[in-house]
């Protein structure tokens, strides 16, 4: 998803129009909804300082507009993006397979028949249904926390506001240098 079309996503999700959006980065009252509409449109891309700015102005990270040098991080971000924003379905799930720890590899193993099912089972199609094990204990730790804050909004614990604000400000909490959370696979399937 391009730059501009998240500047609208966020924009519209803290209710802004597109001069207040302007006018609040400081633009000109009579100028400010045609840049932010430059923007949205991709006629102009924001410099980093001007996206830093934006991200304050709608209280969400930065890193929504910025890559940073951390592989699983953007990994999870652009998955955030990827999902739909809007009612439905979602477009990508994660769900946790659970199977015998195998200390010796760190990893959970599961019985080849479980996998397959698990994997390849979709009553909807009968195109077998994608499965990528990830060996990366941050990846699996930032989905593992996905799937529960997702099931949280499933069960109504959550709002669907509250819902896209830990999406939108999730790297803070967990990719900040000073404050990263990893979790191993024996902590992530407690018995």
């Amino acid at each position: 998803m391009n730059i501009g079309k998240k500047i609208q996503i966020l924009r519209k999700f803290r209710g802004l129009t597109q001069a207040e959006l302007g006018i609040a980065l400081g633009f000109k009252p009579e100028a400010a909804a045609n840049r932010i509409t430059q923007y949205e449109t991709s006629y102009r891309v924001p410099k980093e300082d001007a996206l830093t700015q934006m991200a304050e102005v709608l209280k969400v990270s930065k890193y929504n507009f910025i890559e940073t040098d951390d592989t699983a991080c953007d990994f999870i971000l652009t998955l955030f993006w990827l999902d739909p924003l809007e009612e439905g379905e979602p477009l990508i799930v994660p769900w946790l397979l659970h199977g015998q720890e195998d200390d010796s590899r760190g990893m959970s193993i599961l019985p080849r028949w479980a996998a397959l099912t698990t994997a390849f089972y979709n009553e909807y199609s009968e195109m077998p249904r994608p499965f990528i094990e990830l060996r990366d204990d941050s990846i699996n730790s930032y989905l593992a926390e996905w799937n529960r804050i997702r099931t949280y909004l499933s069960e109504e614990k959550i709002s669907k506001d509250e819902y896209l604000d830990w999406k939108f400000n999730w790297y803070e909490r967990k990719c900040d240098p000073d404050r990263r959370i990893k979790y191993t696979m024996s902590e992530m399937f407690q018995k």
